[in-house]
């Protein structure tokens, strides 16, 4: 029984205040105006039946959940009848049912204690009357109505006020506690918790401060992008300014996007900025589907909370993607490690080649000791990373290309045939700058098959392309379309070489 109150039973909560009627029951045999037994007997009757229902109904209907509560008013009745009507002194406990109904209970159950409370002082005297209950009860009647309506909200207002407090810190607690991977989506959804908000958006700039876009959302899934400066937004202002906004109603606001609003069918909004180290790094923005007229002190000081702790949350994130980033990537270059690339191997989209199969290729710089050599391991260096850079131009997003070890790179080509492939790894071969040439080997498999040994496959096709004198393409397994069935040859370009450099390089 009233098991959605209070995790830890109702039982729990109803000792307290069955506990005095109880002791009022056994009191009766003491000296004192007294009615027949049967009067007390129905009050102990009442008091077993709410012990008995809190103790065995674990789960009732709704509307039945205050019922053992509302019997209280029976026993406090019964018991003043017992001792003298009007002037026992059994009437204070009528207040124990509407202060439990303040702590546990809705507004609509409360309200109903009240009328009850009401009832049990004025029927007396309406029905009874005489001297057990004479016309001056009626003060006593308001006077305990009052003082159980100004306790009974107070109590739940404090109590209601206690408990979004408490839900407010468990969301937040909650978003700070979230891997870092889902901790901008968490973001939003404590946001959402705590507001009230049909949804929520995480707004962040990119590097360059031109565009505000969406990077996590809850409620709605509808991308957001605006332009900084270039159209009327009420987030970039915020953004901008570090001051949080307020809008009552959307659809009639000048600087509010009128873009937005139709994407989204924002009316109310509650904007805030996520600021880290003074400066606002995104923005919070929390939509509503009715106009928000006021906004409450307490969801100002849980926003003001969310945000400190969003922008912790989010430096957490870049960091984590920062580590995880270079954790995959090659320190010099910038490109893939081995790491990353057998992560890619791996991956269930390229473990087995599809459609029309999967290209490896082996990318080896020529005579690149004998660079080092004559320009230093500083210009070496920057002749990997433009490789790189000028190879990933080239490349598309669903290519990889790591460094396998020294001047040497592999390349992942998905959904290619060698046909197709070819061209790509020609103009990898073209791009090399600073006058330097590379040999490719490249290797196919089809679909289907396993790419387990593609790489082994590839190392042959090189070590081809540098037998017969570098700066070309060789595959491994040549394919039967006429164009690309031929070791290919470069333009004629001459590799740096210095005096006494190994050809085998």
């Amino acid at each position: 029984m009233l098991s959605a109150w209070n995790p830890d039973g109702p039982a729990r909560r109803l000792v307290p205040f069955v506990a005095p009627g109880a002791a009022s029951v056994l009191l009766t045999p003491l000296p004192g105006p007294s009615k027949p037994t049967l009067t007390v007997l129905a009050a102990v009757l009442a008091l077993l039946s709410i012990a008995g229902t809190a103790l065995t109904c674990a789960r009732p209907p709704a509307w039945w959940r205050p019922a053992p509560v509302y019997l209280v008013f029976l026993v406090v009745g019964l018991l003043r009848d017992a001792h003298g009507g009007g002037s026992s002194g059994y009437a204070p406990l009528a207040l124990l049912p509407v202060l439990w109904l303040g702590l546990y209970g809705t507004r609509k159950e409360l309200q109903g204690a009240l009328v009850l409370l009401a009832a049990t002082f004025i029927i007396p005297v309406l029905l009874l009357g005489g001297p057990a209950y004479p016309v001056s009860s009626w003060r006593l009647a308001l006077l305990m109505t009052l003082t159980g309506l100004v306790v009974g909200v107070t109590v739940q207002n404090l109590t209601t006020e206690l408990r979004r407090r408490v839900t407010d810190q468990q969301a937040i607690a909650r978003a700070t506690g979230s891997s870092p991977a889902t901790a901008r989506d968490a973001i939003c959804l404590a946001a959402c918790e705590v507001s009230g908000a049909d949804f929520a958006y995480l707004l962040e700039p990119d590097a360059a401060r031109r565009t505000l876009t969406s990077t996590a959302q809850h409620g709605l899934d509808v991308p957001v992008r605006l332009a900084i400066g270039q159209e009327a937004s009420a987030s970039v202002d915020v953004l901008l300014s570090g001051r949080p906004f307020h809008i009552q109603d959307s659809r009639h606001h000048p600087s509010v996007s009128r873009r937005i609003v139709e994407q989204t069918g924002v009316v109310g909004a509650l904007l805030y900025p996520v600021a880290r180290g003074g400066q606002p790094v995104a923005v919070l923005s929390l939509g509503f589907a009715q106009p928000l007229r006021t906004v409450p002190q307490r969801l100002e000081q849980t926003l003001d909370i969310l945000a400190a702790e969003a922008a912790l949350i989010i430096e957490r994130a870049d960091l984590y993607e920062q580590l995880g980033q270079a954790a995959l990537t090659d320190g010099l270059t910038g490109a893939a490690n081995r790491r990353a690339w057998d992560t890619a191997v791996a991956d269930p989209r390229h473990q087995h080649a599809t459609g029309q199969g999967t290209v490896v290729a082996l990318l080896d710089l020529d005579h690149f000791k004998g660079y080092n050599d004559l320009l230093g391991h500083l210009a070496g260096d920057e002749l990997l990373r433009s490789c790189v850079a000028a190879w990933q131009h080239d490349l598309r997003d669903t290519d990889v290309l790591a460094r396998w070890g020294g001047e040497e790179f592999a390349v992942l080509l998905p959904e290619c045939t060698p046909k197709t492939a070819a061209p790509v790894l020609e103009r990898l071969r073209r791009s090399v700058p600073g006058g330097c040439t590379v040999s490719i080997g490249a290797t196919h498999v089809g679909a289907g098959q396993d790419l387990t040994g593609l790489v082994k496959a590839a190392d042959m096709a090189l070590y081809q392309a540098k037998q017969q004198g570098r700066d070309r393409l060789c595959w491994h397994q040549e394919p039967t379309d006429s164009a690309v069935g031929q070791p290919v040859s470069g333009p004629g370009r001459q590799g740096h070489r210095s005096a006494g450099t190994s050809a085998a390089s």
